[in-house]
C-alpha cells in the first residue's frame, strides 16, 4: 500500500508568526492544538468568549470548553478571575492562554 502525503500550499497574506512549541507537542489533541493556534492568532487586546469561538468554527461550545480544559492541564491555558469591583461584586472568570506551557 503507498503511503498517503501531505503537501502545504500557503497565501501570500495573512500571515502570523507561532510558537512551534505548542503545535507540535505530542500531548495535546489536534483539537487543543488547532484551538491554541486559532487563539493565537488573534489581536493582544482580543477578549471573546467561547460562544463567540464556537460561533466562527464548527465546533459546539463543549467541545471549546473541553479543548480550554486540555489546554488548562497542560499548562497551556489558566482559568483566573476578573478583580472584584470597588463595591465588591464579582466580575466572573477568564482564560488566560500561552503559547508554551506554564511551568509551576
Amino acid at each position: 500500500m503507498r503511503k498517503q502525503t501531505a503537501k502545504v500550499s500557503k497565501a501570500s497574506v495573512h500571515y502570523k508568526s507561532l510558537n512551534t512549541t505548542s503545535i507540535r507537542d505530542s500531548k495535546l489533541s489536534l483539537k487543543a492544538t488547532g484551538l491554541l493556534a486559532y487563539l493565537m492568532t488573534m489581536a493582544d487586546e482580543w477578549k471573546g468568549q467561547i460562544f463567540e469561538v464556537a460561533f466562527n468554527k464548527k465546533d459546539g461550545k463543549d467541545s471549546i470548553r473541553s479543548a480550554f480544559k486540555e489546554l488548562q492541564e497542560l499548562g497551556y491555558a489558566e482559568l483566573k478571575s476578573h478583580p472584584r469591583t470597588d463595591d465588591g461584586r464579582f466580575h466572573g472568570k477568564y482564560w488566560m492562554v500561552y503559547d508554551e506551557p506554564k511551568k509551576d
